[in-house]
């Protein structure tokens, strides 16, 4: 008999593991790709500062793209986390300015 058949007859059961909230990871917030390419695309307003709650599509932040404005809203429900990136920062297509942490 080997060593990992010695008790046939017992059940093997695991713990069931509820989530916490340290195990749900944060969802990035991502500057879309609104098609102007080569244009600077800027952080013009927070609506929503680091702690606060936000919904679903609720608007987080204003784009500056040229000389239009576009609203990024919450790809989720739950709390903004850093880091933010301040009013007037230049960024990037899909790079990450908040974090939100769903609830």
């Amino acid at each position: 008999m080997t060593r990992w058949n010695r008790f046939p007859q017992l059940p093997v059961t695991l713990p069931i593991r509820r989530p916490t909230a340290a195990s749900i990871m944060a969802i990035p917030l991502l500057v879309p790709d609104l098609g102007a390419s080569g244009e600077i695309v800027r952080i013009s307003s927070w609506y929503a500062q680091e702690g606060e709650r936000v919904e679903l599509d609720e608007p987080v932040a204003e784009l500056l793209i040229g000389g239009a404005t576009c609203d990024l809203s919450a790809p989720c429900r739950g709390r903004i986390r850093g880091p933010l990136k301040p009013v007037d920062f230049a960024v990037e297509t899909g790079e990450s300015i908040a974090w939100i942490e769903p609830s």
